[in-house]
Order: structure tokens, then sequence, then C-alpha cells
């Protein structure tokens, strides 16, 4: 019985001072790789499934497909392939199918999965998210038109959303525009740089511009999080990671100048777990820790930021930054468990019924953190793509 085999389980994700060692890069990339293989089988669709629920005991714990993380997947498998000289082991032709065969008829991706209440619906966030990997796959084989067109068709429908003073119509968004789309927006810049459209990358700016414009003096970035009150380090990441690749990619120091600022205040705020300082879950307006908790999601999402402006900027203190967080996740890297569905997961949150993603083990923990490993490895920072 699975709920026999989960009182070990249980027991080690509640703990404070998770039990696992730190391997090698390599040992740690080749868990996630595994899991991203067999997901994509059990999917049936050529998708990677959203997420493992380990405490849900029906049929339907691996959920379905998630269009959105399958796209920026689909860049990371793309990259280490061509660095490493290496199979990842997924059916790449199959995931690009995968996600052409969810493209609306406007052009648009669709929010969510078949679980969530917005799926089927265009959304500017996740069409994105999936343009970045039909780029990354488009830049590896320039003859597909058929990915092209598709990259043309939602480039289009994304810039179409963008409205004059630097917000998205509501009806492309989930609960309303938030800033944290600017990590969508680096989604549409590379989908316009691609296809050289110089308007899309100009309403792009002007996106980008106006979060920057609404920065406070301490670095806060309004509506950067679920909430208005505070916000999860996972979104936090996805604005800072959009601006320092706008900034880089369109040469808007400006947006570099946003990112850095914001990096003054959050890396003075830090919590201690497994004998290490790591940044919490949650940010108060007031710069205050949230709650005691952290998560890895983030925190590797954070790395990956650190690394890109480490090269850019030529400051290696962001890289030992972002050498620390990639290593001291490690130890939180689920392994050796019956339920093979657990191993080479990362959790939303740890302990594992944090505020975060609560009990879930979600496919872009694992993403991130494969990109702050490859990086690790070798991987040139300015390689990185999704």
């Amino acid at each position: 019985m699975r709920s026999t085999e989960l009182i070990p389980f249980t027991a080690t994700v509640l703990r404070k001072n998770p039990p696992y060692k730190s391997l090698s890069n390599q040992e740690h990339m080749a868990m996630i790789l595994d899991w991203f293989a067999r997901a994509q089988k059990a999917s049936g669709d050529g998708g990677i499934p959203a997420k493992y629920r380990p405490y849900d005991f029906s049929e339907s714990a691996l959920y379905p497909s998630y269009p959105e993380t399958s796209g920026y997947i689909l860049s990371s498998l793309l990259t280490y392939e061509e660095y490493f000289n290496a199979k990842s082991g997924v059916d790449i032709r199959a995931l690009v199918q995968f996600l052409l065969n969810t493209q609306l008829e406007c052009g648009a991706f669709p929010g969510g999965h078949a679980k969530m209440k917005n799926h089927l619906k265009g959304s500017y966030f996740n069409s994105g998210q999936i343009l970045l990997g039909l780029v990354s796959y488009l830049k590896r084989n320039s003859g597909d038109l058929e990915v092209e067109s598709a990259i043309s068709r939602c480039v289009n429908w994304m810039s179409n959303q963008i409205q004059a003073g630097g917000t998205v119509r509501d009806e492309a968004t989930f609960r309303g525009y938030r800033n944290y789309y600017a990590r969508a927006t680096y989604g549409l810049i590379s989908g316009a740089l691609v296809l050289k459209n110089e308007g899309s990358l100009q309403k792009a700016k002007e996106l980008n511009d106006r979060i920057c414009d609404q920065q406070c003096e301490d670095g806060w970035i309004p509506t950067w999080g679920f909430e208005d009150d505070r916000a999860v380090l996972h979104t936090i990441a996805y604005t800072l990671r959009g601006l320092v690749e706008s900034g880089l990619l369109l040469g808007e120091s400006r947006h570099i100048a946003a990112v850095e600022k914001s990096l003054k205040s959050l890396l003075k705020v830090q919590v201690k777990w497994a004998g290490k300082t790591m940044p919490p879950s949650f940010y108060l307006r007031s710069w205050k820790m949230g709650n005691g908790e952290i998560c890895p999601t983030g925190i590797a999402q954070l790395a990956l930021v650190l690394f890109r402006l480490s090269e850019a900027q030529g400051n290696p203190e962001y890289r030992k930054l972002g050498n620390e967080m990639i290593e001291g996740l490690k130890p939180f890297h689920i392994r050796g468990q019956r339920d093979t569905w657990l191993n080479g997961t990362l959790p939303g949150s740890w302990p594992i019924n944090g505020l975060y993603q609560p009990l879930d083990l979600v496919n872009w923990s694992i993403k991130f953190y494969f990109d702050g490993l490859m990086i690790s490895e070798g991987l040139p920072p300015a390689s990185l793509e999704g």
C-alpha cells in the first residue's frame, strides 16, 4: 500500500534537517532527467506532468501534462543535449508536438492544465513560458516552418494584449496583470527577437519599463507576488529573471539596475536550514521574513538570476552566492524511496507541508534546479535558455 510506504518519506520531509547526502552535479542531473523521461512516458500525450501529489491516493496522483512548464523544460533539455553532448531521455519531438497541439486558434497558448479553471483560455503568462521552449527549438531547427508559424502567431497575440500604460488586458490574465508577468515578457522578447519583430520588442520594453517605474526605493516591486502584502520567492525570482533577461537581451541597463536594487534588500533576509543560510519562502512588504520555511523552487530560480548577473556584470560574488544556493539544495533532493515517483523530485516547500505548493512535488522545482546544476557543472550562464 502506498500509504504505508509514505510513512518513512513523511518523516523525512517534515524534518528541519534533510538526511540526503550531496552528490555530484551529474548525479543530481541524472535523477531529474530520469523523472522527466518517466513522467513523459506516463503522460501519454508527449507532455510533462505538472506534479506528483504523494498524499493523493487516487489514480490521478500524477497530474496531467502542463503546457506552461513543459515549454520551458524543453529549453533546459535542448541546452543539456547540446552542451553536454548527451541524450536527455525525453522524446524532444513528442514534447514539441504536445505544445503545438495545445495552441489556440487565436495564437495564444492556454492557461493551466486539465485540472485548472483557466485551462483552454488564452493566457499571456503561459504563452510567454511556452514561447521560451519553442524558440529554443527553432534556433536548433531553423527549417521547421510549423514551429516558426506557431511562434509568430503567439508573439502577435501577446503583443496585442499589451495596453498603453504598461499593463496587459484582463482577459489574457488569470486574476489581472501582475508584475511577475515579467517572466512571460522574457518569452515574448525571445520570440520577437528570433522573428525580428521590432514592434513587439518595443511593447515588451515598455511593459518592463513600467515595472521599473513602480519599484520602491527599498527595491520592493508592487504585485510581484500572488498577494499585495507579501510575495513568495518563486514569483519574486520570476520578476527578477524577466527583468535581467530583458536587460541583457535588449541592452536596457535600467532593467539590470532594478534587479540589483531588489537583491540588495532581499539577500539581507535569511533563514537557517540544514546548517546553511538561505532566503525564506515569503517576504513581507517591509522586507521582513514572511515565515521560517524555504522554497527550493525559488532558491533555484534566484541562483539563476545571480548566475546571469555575475557573467553580465563581472561580479564573482553573485556567482559564489548562486553556487552556494545550488549546492545547498542537494540535501533536499529526494531519493531512495519505494514509490519511484518521489525519486528525483524537489518539494515546492520545505517542510513539504509549507505554504507554497503544500504537499506537492512540482515539475518546475526540478526544472530550475536542473538549470542551476548545469551552470555549476560548466554551462556558461549566457547559454542558459528558458
